[in-house]
């Protein structure tokens, strides 16, 4: 019995401070006008507040809908019934509504309880209002006039009955209309293109917090929309260049579309692709699903609009044109870049630069991004997400970038307003990265360099030789008394002929060889850099050996080539050498090793020689694709050398001899003469024979 009092006296008490809660709530003073309500915090829009607004009708969503919109003397909001509006109330008609704030939903709008129709008395003025300005969600539920140009136009049919929709501005500020009756005519007149002016009520959505964040406005008579130009054919605009548009934006509201060619140079699908012409170039977004590749000329019309700090073509129609081949990309330092960002457009500017990959990201808004450094100025480089970087490409390679380059402009600079303080690479994939050999890389202007230097060297080389030769004279000089006073004119002619076979072999060898090496790097250092490099390096171990020979020669020293080496080891490094510079196979059969690898100095000094001028001369003169070389023989039987190649041949009783400066045959018969031995030279046009045997009794001399 107890229980059940104490039970009914909290029921008691629950039913007077329910009454009472409201009974304070019908006291509160009732909210008059639209900007009393859409002052309410969020916590007071769900206390239900009591509401009574006298306005008129400006629009509604459909009859359909729950919802229509009122608006009086300070805005506007949302009225909401608890049936379809159909014909309680009509656009123009002054009515009152009584009720409570609406806690269902965040942005203030009434939930009506009753509804007093008035009379008739017209739509209030229109505020006229740019897409700019709308989109702040300052004119929410208020009825507006915009002007502006269809940038897109479609049918919503997902909802019933279905909506025209229509776009108008930028596509980071895009506001859509709502037009819910429409026909056929209408459909055909509001196209892209079309300039409008229109009259509805715009609306904003907005967060829990009541941030806006999607503005659009809602026409429910076709009468309020009139086209002020209609829309051209696409294609019959005049073609402008890239320049022009880059530098001539107006009122985005009331611009028209522009029409340009180029060539593609970046085609990221479903997010930009990049035009330039012969002035400039330009980004542009396509609303279709055209398959493009780098190179291919296109015709383009869109809007030209700002998306971050670049000008680009938003909304754009494109059809292809020929095929053109991909304009050059600049060859830059990150250095060169960064000092002409202040006075040089170079946004979407073709370049290729070399650097050391710092690190990669992970994907950002559909893109991955390499941090990248060269010269000590670190710059990022951005290729879609579903390109597979090659392996190489890790922390510390060095590679080369090939792409389009946008300025970037940090927060600092954004509020100081100054040039952009930075920039990044766009890639169109993978193969837009090659590996390079270090962080500089091999460029064609600094393999010319080299080359350069290289020529620097030989002249200098040839420099040294004269003064060499001057030294030789001198020698010569101080030989040619002694052999007077000794009465040995003989010795004196056989020693000047062997002193110029010597330089003959060694320096005129050298230096052809190299010359040959510089020809072939300069004729590919534009092409192949890489390949001109090793030409480059066999041109200075030539000149360095030369430069050793004829130290060698003037003081009357074996060949650097002998130094340590037995001669079936030179010969075979000399062979090894004359297929890398003239791409000639040499071929060396020596059986000298099985007998002996310590052949006199003297004996090995001048068959090496020998076989040095027959090479050269099959490589120079006769333009030999296959040379042999051959040593048999022993200590006890004697050794002989042959040379045989498979050039054009020469005629042996033409040939020029010393009076006409060449020494070269007659410095291989002098050799064989001094060695004691016999030399023979049979030549056809399919190839030449050069045979030296020395006899047994001379190998020990």
């Amino acid at each position: 019995m107890l229980t059940s009092t104490v039970r009914l006296s909290h029921l008691i008490l629950f039913l007077i401070l329910t009454q009472g809660g409201f009974t304070l709530l019908a006291d509160q003073p009732a909210l008059h006008s639209a900007a009393q309500l859409r002052d309410l915090t969020p916590e007071q829009i769900q206390q239900e507040l009591p509401v009574t607004i006298t306005g008129v009708v400006t629009g509604m969503r459909g009859p359909v809908y729950p919802e229509f919109f009122i608006q009086d003397h300070t805005g506007g909001v949302v009225a909401h019934l608890d049936h379809p509006v159909n014909d309680s109330v009509q656009v123009g008609q002054q009515v009152m509504v009584e009720g409570y704030t609406d806690p269902q939903q965040p942005t203030p709008r009434v939930r009506v309880q009753k509804l007093t129709a008035g009379n008739i008395v017209g739509l209030p003025d229109a505020r006229i209002a740019k897409t700019s300005e709308l989109q702040e969600g300052r004119y929410d539920c208020v009825y507006v006039e915009l002007t502006g140009v269809i940038r897109a136009a479609s049918l919503e049919q997902s909802i019933e009955p279905p909506r025209l929709l229509l776009d108008f501005g930028r596509s980071d500020k895009r506001l859509g209309v709502w037009v819910s009756y429409f026909d056929q005519n209408l459909l055909q007149k509001l196209t892209v293109d079309t300039v409008v002016r229109l009259r509805g009520v715009c609306l904003t959505w907005k967060s829990p917090s009541l941030q806006p964040f999607s503005t659009f406005i809602v026409v429910g008579d076709p009468q309020q929309i009139k086209v002020v130009n209609a829309a051209g054919d696409p294609w019959s605009t005049a073609v402008q260049s890239i320049k022009s548009l880059r530098h001539h934006l107006s009122d985005q509201d009331l611009e028209r579309r522009k029409r340009v060619q180029g060539v593609v140079t970046l085609h990221w699908p479903g997010k930009i692709t990049v035009l330039q012409d012969d002035t400039s170039a330009i980004g542009v977004s396509i609303s279709s699903n055209l398959p493009l590749q780098l190179g291919d000329r296109v015709d383009v019309a869109g809007f030209t609009s700002t998306q971050d700090t670049a000008i680009v073509m938003e909304d754009a129609s494109i059809q292809k044109l020929e095929a053109q081949s991909l304009p050059l990309a600049d060859v830059m330092t990150a250095r060169q870049i960064q000092a002409s960002l202040p006075k040089v457009d170079v946004d979407f500017k073709p370049v290729r630069i070399t650097a050391t990959v710092q690190k990669l990201l992970l994907t950002q808004q559909g893109t991955q991004t390499l941090v990248l450094q060269n010269q000590g100025v670190t710059f990022t480089a951005r290729l879609p997400a579903s390109t597979k970087l090659p392996v190489e490409v890790k922390t510390g390679a060095a590679i080369e970038v090939t792409g389009v380059c946008r300025p970037t402009y940090s927060d600092k600079v954004k509020r100081l307003g100054r040039a952009p303080d930075g920039f990044e690479v766009w890639l169109q994939d993978a193969r837009s990265i090659t590996l390079s050999k270090s962080e500089t890389g091999w460029t064609a202007g600094k393999v010319l360099a080299l080359v350069s230097a290289a020529a620097l060297a030989t002249i200098g080389m040839a420099v040294w030789g004269i003064r060499a030769r001057v030294r030789m004279k001198k020698r010569t000089r101080q030989m040619l008394q002694a052999i007077r006073a000794r009465n040995e004119a003989e010795l004196l002619s056989k020693e000047r002929m062997r002193l110029a076979g010597d330089l003959h072999d060694t320096l005129s060898q050298s230096m052809a060889g190299a010359a040959m090496q510089m020809e072939v790097a300069a004729a590919m250092a534009q092409k192949k850099p890489e390949n001109a490099m090793q030409h480059l390096m066999l041109a200075k171990r030539l000149l360095d050996r030369g430069r050793q020979d004829l130290r060698r020669t003037v003081w009357d020293l074996q060949p650097s080539a002998l130094v340590q080496h037995s001669l079936a080891s030179a010969l075979h490094d000399l062979a090894r050498e004359v297929t890398e510079l003239a791409h000639c196979k040499v071929a060396v059969r020596c059986e000298e090793h099985k007998h002996t690898d310590h052949l006199p100095e003297r004996l090995r000094s001048h068959l090496f020689r020998i076989a040095q001028e027959a090479l050269g001369n099959a490589v120079q003169h006769a333009h030999a694709s296959q040379i042999t070389i051959s040593v048999v023989g022993s200590v006890d039987q004697g050794i002989t050398l042959k040379i045989t190649d498979n050039g054009q041949g020469f005629n042996i009783h033409q040939a020029l001899g010393p009076e006409n400066g060449h020494f070269g045959l007659t410095s291989m018969q002098e050799r064989a003469t001094r060695l004691g031995g016999a030399f023979s030279i049979s030549s056809t046009n399919t190839g030449t024979l050069i045979e030296v045997t020395v006899p047994a009794g001379h190998l020990t001399s």
